[in-house]
């Protein structure tokens, strides 16, 4: 269906938020791009342009940017270029060609919107990149939210040439007068992409001349269906969810209450995929599994604790032993105060017999084979074994610190218990006090 060229900026102006001032453009220098770049000129806003390089096609790589850049340098638009070595990547991170140029490139723009402090990204998907990317997501035998199309807006992208066809901007960019560069590798088959555009979406279009229009309603239905869904599974974690910390992000969760979840395999991929938690069997196991063990993702991981699952935010900070070089206040891991008296303070969270003490101190938190003599008690106990006889669960063990003499005796189990060796006896004359701030 033929539409006026009017109707585009239209379009643009309608979804286009009333605080936009500054777009970056993502350029190819491909007829989709040009198309996006002579729409959003047509407006009011500050427009810049970035162009990536994946060298992958040598001197027509080269000749794209040259392109890009003299339009950008004859209508004074700010451009910017990045390249890439596209191979390299691919080889080290182990991924395709499609996935790395993806990430180098989704990366850079991110740069980009923080460094110049920008609105929005426009991107120049279309209707039929949406219906390539259906049949590409339905024959790897996606989910429901892999079947919704690409969105018209996620976080800081915009892409206002989704309700078109290449067809139409095709009549757009004739109708403008526009100049494109063609890439020859769109031509080949190689990729699962093209396979689809060259061959599929053709037969189906013969099959049926409303092809785009039909499609176009069903990605609508679809979205309903995902957002009815959607309220279900928040219900549910909201019936689910015992308690849940925004700082150091960590959600309890009732397992007796998970496990009965019907059906049980969309909940728990719907509930836990945003976290990285994508593998059903993984999950299912982890149900039934014993107290302690844990299922882990890039950026979180799940302890089943007892009765209850605990989601955590995984941690990457290395350091985990902090020295104390002479009595003071220190702030990092725990905010204390380290204080030498002749007398044991009232407010004292543990005082210590300070002539058995040898600087530096350290505190850490728990290793394996780690020991102590229990206050009263004159036989070591292993710090694993008083962890079990006190319950504590794994995440208490792993967030307990240990405040540990120069020459590796654990003088405190930090809030719970003092080594006996470091009591103080008839004969202290300096005791060690310290304080909560």
């Amino acid at each position: 269906m033929k539409i006026k060229p009017s109707f585009f900026l239209d379009h643009l102006n309608e979804i286009l938020p009333s605080h936009t001032k500054h777009v970056l453009v993502a350029v190819s220098g491909g007829m989709d791009s040009m198309v996006l770049l002579d729409l959003l000129q047509r407006t009011s806003l500050s427009l810049s342009v970035a162009h990536v390089n994946f060298q992958l096609r040598a001197d027509e790589a080269d000749a794209d940017e040259v392109f890009v850049q003299n339009f950008c340098s004859y209508q004074k638009i700010p451009f910017y270029s990045r390249h890439f070595d596209t191979l390299n990547y691919v080889k080290i991170h182990k991924c395709s060609i499609q996935m790395g140029a993806r990430a180098l490139r989704y990366k850079w723009f991110a740069d980009l919107l923080e460094e110049l402090k920008l609105d929005y990204i426009a991107l120049g998907h279309h209707l039929d990149d949406t219906l390539e990317t259906f049949f590409i997501n339905w024959i790897r035998g996606t989910g429901l939210k892999g079947l919704l199309g690409i969105p018209t807006y996620t976080k800081s992208f915009f892409r206002p040439l989704l309700p078109f066809t290449r067809g139409q901007l095709f009549e757009y960019a004739q109708s403008r007068n526009l100049q494109w560069r063609e890439d020859p590798s769109n031509r080949e088959d190689k990729y699962l992409r093209n396979v689809i555009r060259h061959r599929i979406v053709p037969l189906l279009s013969d099959l049926s001349p409303d092809l785009y229009k039909n499609f176009s309603t069903i990605l609508l239905n679809l979205n309903d269906d995902y957002a009815l869904s959607e309220q279900a599974v928040q219900s549910a974690l909201k019936e689910l969810t015992l308690s849940k910390k925004k700082t150091s992000f960590q959600l309890e969760i009732d397992l007796f209450k998970l496990r009965k979840l019907n059906p049980l395999k969309p909940y728990l991929f719907r509930l836990f995929s945003p976290y990285g938690f994508t593998n059903w069997h993984d999950l299912k196991r982890l149900l039934y599994a014993q107290s302690g063990k844990q299922l882990f993702s890039h950026s979180y991981r799940i302890v089943n604790d007892r009765n209850r699952w605990l989601l955590i935010q995984r941690r990457f900070d290395k350091k985990r032993t902090y020295e104390i070089h002479a009595p003071k206040i220190i702030k990092e891991p725990l905010p204390l105060s380290f204080t030498i008296s002749s007398f044991r303070y009232k407010t004292a969270l543990i005082s210590i017999d300070f002539e058995k003490i040898l600087f530096p101190l350290q505190l850490r938190t728990w290793r394996p084979g780690d020991y102590f003599y229990p206050l009263g008690m004159q036989q070591k106990k292993k710090l694993s074994k008083f962890f079990k006889d006190e319950k504590f669960s794994l995440l208490k063990k792993e967030n307990t610190w240990l405040l540990v003499n120069a020459d590796g005796a654990i003088i405190w189990i930090v809030n719970h218990r003092l080594d006996d060796r470091f009591k103080i006896r008839s004969t202290t004359h300096d005791i060690l006090n310290i304080n909560p701030l």
